[in-house]
């Protein structure tokens, strides 16, 4: 989190969209706040609904902290590099580690 002149920027990953939600309420409601920029601000449940969007069937995925960890079996046709490369372009993806199996 930054703080000047009453800009509060905050940054980095909750665990769920609820605290997430209860973080910038509670900050909204501190005196001397002028303006709340929370872009960089990410959920990691949020995270794992969008990268179920772009992952192939019979691949899982678990987020903590923004590190999303892919499981499962990988469908014939698709490579590790190319569900990665997906999963990165997910807003709030800091790192992906893939423990995939098949072709």
């Amino acid at each position: 989190m930054q703080v000047e002149n009453g800009v509060v920027t905050v940054s980095g990953h909750t665990r769920t969209s609820i605290t997430r939600t209860y973080l910038v309420d509670a900050l909204k409601q501190m005196p001397g706040i002028v303006s709340l920029h929370i872009d960089n601000l990410y959920s990691d449940d949020q995270i794992r609904l969008e990268v179920g969007k772009v992952i192939p069937v019979g691949v899982y995925s678990n987020v903590k902290h923004g590190v999303v960890i892919l499981s499962g079996q990988l469908p014939t046709g698709k490579t590790i590099e190319e569900v990665i490369a997906a999963v990165e372009q997910v807003k709030g993806v800091r790192a992906v580690r893939a423990q995939l199996t098949g072709t």
